[in-house]
């Protein structure tokens, strides 16, 4: 069973070519290949506390290795540790799945529960890395329509102190610098990026 809670940072890629050799000197394996567009949503009448960075809706409409639409809700805490923060999600099981099923059938249900289409995030590109050794963990690589090529790491675990530190040891060993690293969801950099942080 997997442990209870999901905790993520997002790495930005300065050299693509330096990130892919670091990979290949682990060993690495790509084990998964994907490709999909999230629809992100807000509700009609967004409050200040609908921050990107702690809750999303979206559909995310799969375009490999499946053809299929869910519509996937996000809470998340800001975790400030020792050294850096990370984000955590708020529920024991990661994303919650409301819908699976058709794009169409899951934009009816987002308008019918009061919520507009905000702006699309486009992952034109994304493999998974299984590093085994010196430490094991994966690696999400992914290519962004708006934002060019960064990385996810995602752990599970309730021990933040652990989770901390395994990813600390995770960012040496990969050499990223730390103002490469970032607690922010990508919506919410994406959001950015797009000027689409104010609400009026």
């Amino acid at each position: 069973m997997k442990k209870k809670f999901e905790s993520e940072i997002r790495i930005l890629i300065d050299d693509m070519g330096e990130f892919l050799k670091k990979m290949e000197s682990f060993n690495s394996k790509v084990i998964y290949y994907y490709k999909f567009n999230d629809h992100i949503y807000l509700p009609k009448n967004p409050s200040s506390n609908w921050d990107p960075n702690r809750k999303t809706m979206r559909i995310r409409e799969h375009l490999l290795p499946d053809k299929v639409s869910r519509i996937l809700f996000t809470e998340n805490d800001i975790i400030s540790g020792k050294t850096f923060q990370f984000k955590q999600s708020k529920f024991p099981e990661g994303k919650i799945e409301l819908y699976k099923g058709d794009k169409k059938s899951a934009e009816i249900l987002l308008l019918s529960w009061d919520f507009q289409p905000h702006f699309t995030i486009k992952k034109t590109s994304g493999k998974l890395f299984e590093i085994l050794r010196p430490l094991k963990f994966i690696v999400a690589l992914e290519q962004i329509d708006q934002l060019g090529y960064s990385a996810e790491i995602e752990l599970w675990g309730e021990d933040l102190t652990k989770i901390e530190n395994t990813f600390l040891e995770i960012i040496s060993l990969l050499d990223i610098p730390m103002e490469n690293v970032t607690s922010n969801t990508l919506p919410y950099i994406v959001a950015e990026h797009l000027d689409l942080l104010k609400f009026d």
